[in-house]
């Protein structure tokens, strides 16, 4: 476990034990093969972690994106954190979920309404991120989506970060 934990505090290795790229911190030393890093960085609002996933939200009308949504991590804690491209007009809000995964079976989900989560996504705002979830275990695994909504539950747009990870 603690050479897990040695491995995980060294950006290009964490990325190799736990099958996610690499911070964007982590510039290869010259000459050296550069190692894939998140195409996004995670906003400062997400909360200090280190986004080991994201994937696009589109408009389910125009197939267009309009936010990402990132899996987060920090030592054996993991959330969800969705961000659009800009402030929601009124009518609009938004949330991020964090499915959690044992052995492959959905167990729950939290979300940005849960109480240490920041609350959903309103108008004028842009981010909000989910509670988290400790999971010391390798048989956990998770999904983050964010959802985009107009009125009271129309669901407009959607993303997720794709089959479950670590």
């Amino acid at each position: 476990m603690r050479l897990h934990q040695a491995l995980l505090a060294i950006p290009v290795l964490a990325a190799l034990v736990t099958g996610g790229a690499a911070t964007a911190a982590a510039a290869p030393a010259q000459g050296a093969e550069s190692v894939a890093a998140p195409a996004r960085v995670a906003p400062a609002e997400c909360g200090a972690g280190t986004a080991i996933k994201f994937g696009e939200v589109k408009s389910l009308s125009h197939n267009t994106v309009i936010g990402w949504t990132y899996l987060l991590r920090s030592g054996y804690e993991y959330w969800a954190c969705v961000e659009f491209r800009s402030n929601l007009a009124e009518g609009y809000w938004g949330m991020a979920r964090l499915h959690m995964i044992d052995d492959g079976l959905h167990i729950g989900t939290l979300h940005c309404d849960f109480p240490t989560g920041n609350g959903h996504v309103t108008a004028g705002d842009n981010t909000c991120y989910t509670s988290r979830s400790y999971a010391p275990f390798a048989h956990r695994t998770f999904i983050a989506e964010g959802d985009w909504y107009r009125g009271l539950s129309t669901l407009v747009g959607r993303g997720t970060t794709g089959p479950s990870t670590r």
